[in-house]
């Protein structure tokens, strides 16, 4: 549920950093809290399928595609063979790198 509500937050204000409140709520191992129900129970113990399948939807929200550019919110950090629609990027430490499919595209940081 907060997943949910943290992407109608994320959808009404794009400047809410939703990656970083969500981990928050990660134990000190990363493991983020496991999806529970209120019949069925815990699905797993911490990153079950749902929990992190939830939590890739608020990093790939974080994720825009405009016109002919990337724009990479403030919550990723790092990622490897991210798929776009010009190409696979990979971001390490503020700074981005693209195998592009035809012409390479600017990539923003907000």
């Amino acid at each position: 549920a907060t997943s949910i509500w943290l992407a109608i937050c994320k959808r009404k204000d794009p400047a809410v950093d939703t990656v970083k409140i969500i981990s928050q709520f990660a134990n000190p191992t990363g493991a983020l809290p496991t999806a529970r129900h209120k019949d069925r129970g815990a699905l797993g113990i911490g990153d079950d399928p749902l929990s992190a399948s939830m939590f890739l939807l608020m990093v790939l929200d974080n994720i825009m595609i405009e016109k002919d550019r990337v724009i990479i919110g403030s919550g990723i950090k790092r990622a490897t063979n991210l798929p776009t629609p010009f190409g696979r990027i990979d971001i390490h430490d503020g700074r981005a790198t693209g195998r592009w499919v035809d012409r390479p595209r600017p990539i923003i940081f907000r």
